[in-house]
This record gives structure tokens, C-alpha cells and sequence, in this order.
């Protein structure tokens, strides 16, 4: 029995769909999709899906826990580039269009400085910067057919008292539809340990 009710929310699970179309979305909706983040930063810290922010001494954990600047021993320096490939296929009445774009952009930056204390009980300070990238919407798609309706009934300038039916577009041969999107979601964080 309780393979069966396992398989069954399996496939329950693979066949539903919880995407909705962007002009069904509420501004809850919205929010989740532009305040998600992306696992970005060092090699170090993706690699391990950001499990150094409890450990501390990377620089992209001191976006997670700033106390983890007080682990590191020795100034540092540290830099990122991140490479995304977006690959679109976009279907418009039958005509399928497909694009694959490289996108490359400073995912991390930061430096930690530490400076010896000879003079305190501190045996050492730590001041720490860093900027990471949350999320990247640079995205392009292209929509290429022919619905067989005409997306317009006249032309900018038509004159309805006009008697010239010339400028009236009942058919068309072809839509071209571009969308661009850009912008990113950047952090910055301050730390002292």
C-alpha cells in the first residue's frame, strides 16, 4: 500500500504544473520571481550550495553570517566571473524559434582585511567587504509566425472620415515579436569581527 500511494504522489508530482502565465500573476506572484536568488559567489561557496556561511572564512559567507570575517587568519582577496547560457525555444502558431546566449557578469567580489592586535586582548581584527550578485535578468526572446489575424486594423495615420480602404489590414503574412529584459539584484555587505 505504501508503494502505491508513493508512485501515485510521484506521478501526481511530475504531472502537475505549477507555473501560471506572467499576465495571471499577482504582485505576490511577481515578488517571488524577482526576489529569488541564485546560487552565486565563490567557487568554494557554490560548490558546497552556500554551507560555508555557518562555517565561515569565504568571503561570500560573510553575506550570511558577518561573524564569519573573525575565522580568517590573513588578508584576502577574491573574485568571480560567473558564465550563464540561456537557451529559449519559443513556439508562436506552429513557428518554432530557438536562442542560445552567454552571459558573463561579476558574480563576487570582495576583500578581507586583518590586522594583528598587539596591544589588546583582540589578537585580531577583520574588516571585511564584499558584493555578490543575487540574481541576473539579462534574458532576449524572439516570437516569429502568423497567427492569421492582424494585430492591427489601420495604419498611425489612418483618418476614419478617410474613403481610402487602402490603409485598412485585414490579413497578415508575418508577426515578429522581440523581448529584451535586463537587470540585476545586487548585495553588499559591511563586516567587522
Amino acid at each position: 500500500m505504501k508503494k502505491i500511494f508513493f508512485i501515485s504522489a510521484f506521478l501526481c508530482a511530475f504531472i502537475s504544473n505549477a507555473q501560471e502565465p506572467s499576465s495571471l500573476m499577482s504582485y505576490g506572484d511577481l515578488g517571488v520571481l524577482f526576489t529569488g536568488e541564485d546560487n552565486n559567489g565563490t567557487a568554494r561557496f557554490r560548490a558546497m550550495s552556500g554551507a560555508f556561511g555557518a562555517l565561515g572564512g569565504d568571503l561570500s559567507a560573510i553575506e550570511i553570517n558577518p561573524a564569519g570575517t573573525a575565522v580568517f587568519l590573513k588578508s584576502e582577496f577574491s573574485t568571480s566571473l560567473n558564465i550563464r547560457n540561456q537557451k529559449n525555444s519559443v513556439n508562436y502558431y506552429g513557428t518554432n524559434t530557438s536562442l542560445n546566449d552567454d552571459y558573463t557578469t561579476l558574480s563576487q567580489m570582495g576583500a578581507v582585511f586583518v590586522f594583528k592586535n598587539h596591544f589588546s586582548d583582540w589578537h585580531n581584527t577583520a574588516i571585511g567587504f564584499n558584493y555578490s550578485l543575487a540574481r541576473d535578468f539579462k534574458n532576449f526572446w524572439i516570437a516569429d509566425g502568423n497567427s492569421g489575424y492582424a494585430t492591427f486594423t489601420y495604419d498611425e495615420d489612418y483618418d476614419p472620415n478617410n474613403p481610402d480602404m487602402d490603409d485598412i489590414y485585414l490579413n497578415t503574412d508575418r508577426q515578429y515579436f522581440e523581448n529584451y529584459t535586463s537587470g540585476k539584484n545586487n548585495k553588499y555587505t559591511f563586516s567587522f569581527a
